[in-house]
């Protein structure tokens, strides 16, 4: 049975069309991934210069999920590489108020210990203790919160010193 044989041409034709094809449904892929999950959130200067303020995206669509699921868990929010997890909630009816920042550890705990929203208890759990704490305790370390004239929602995460 005869093998076809191609000249050079068509197998680079081939080819081109290929790797075209696979790029256009990597970028296609990439695009509908980015547009279903909603726009990231990024860290911004603040107005005096400053990094470290976070900015956690819309009020509205946040507060929304907020009321659905509790506080939402931003793993990494912090400008000085500290790695700081901290958890947003949000209180009230008004998207535009009512919102707080805590970090995401355990008060007092050891640094590796962190806390865990329980959307059954409606309390945060320390994952190595087992202690648990109310959606309002004082005892956890807490962030600035501003809800901007845009409508987002930034967290002063800049380390105190």
């Amino acid at each position: 049975m005869p093998i076809e044989q191609r000249d050079g041409k068509s197998q680079l034709r081939a080819i081109l069309i290929a790797v075209v094809g696979l790029i256009f449904a990597a970028t296609l892929g990439y695009a509908v991934f980015r547009g279903s999950s909603g726009p990231l959130p990024t860290q911004q200067s603040s107005p005096s210069g400053n990094r470290g303020v976070f900015n956690a995206g819309d009020a509205d669509r946040l507060a929304a999920a907020v009321k659905k699921d509790g506080p939402i868990l931003l793993p990494d929010a912090s400008s000085d590489g500290q790695a700081t997890p901290i958890y947003l909630d949000h209180q009230g009816s008004n998207p535009r108020t009512g919102w707080s920042a805590i970090e995401a550890r355990a008060p007092g705990g050891k640094k590796d210990c962190f806390v865990a929203w329980d959307i059954k208890a409606a309390v945060y759990r320390d994952s190595c203790t087992e202690e648990e704490y109310e959606r309002e305790a004082e005892e956890f370390r807490s962030f600035p919160t501003k809800v901007t004239k845009s409508g987002d929602i930034t967290v002063d995460v800049q380390p105190t010193k």
